[in-house]
């Protein structure tokens, strides 16, 4: 049986299993829901299960929307050449020059800047914020 369990676990980690239900680990563990858990409604034992079971899903969006507004916040100069960066694709070098994005997000969002596009933009701001001009 797959909800078998064969090391130690929390009771949080048992109910990740997708197999295992908050009901189900009430019922397996009943000497550990007495008292106020067994009082709980079952809204109260749904929300708390999905908030159990999705937390990674939700910390990796949550860490997602952070590097995003990091990117939204870091602005790009307003006269710099991109045809003059290294490590941008030719495509990325005209499409970045026609539409001059203000932010680092933006320009991650312009038709034809790939991830690799994106990180050479990265690595040339912060390169210039040190001081250390990196073009050609």
């Amino acid at each position: 049986d797959s909800s078998s369990i064969d090391k130690p676990s929390s009771l949080a980690e048992i109910l990740r299993r997708p197999e295992i239900s908050y009901d189900r680990l009430e019922g397996a563990f009943p000497e550990l829901f007495k008292g106020n858990a067994a009082a709980l409604s079952a809204r109260a034992k749904r929300s708390i299960e999905m908030e159990i079971k999705y937390e990674g899903y939700v910390k990796r969006q949550q860490e997602q929307v952070k590097r995003q507004k990091r990117m939204e916040e870091r602005i790009i100069p307003e006269g710099i050449d991109f045809h003059q960066l290294y490590g941008l694709s030719f495509r990325a070098r005209e499409s970045l020059s026609r539409v001059r994005p203000r932010s680092l997000g933006q320009a991650a969002r312009v038709s034809g800047v790939t991830p690799a596009d994106s990180l050479a933009l990265l690595i040339h701001l912060e390169k210039e914020e040190r001081g250390g001009k990196h073009e050609g």
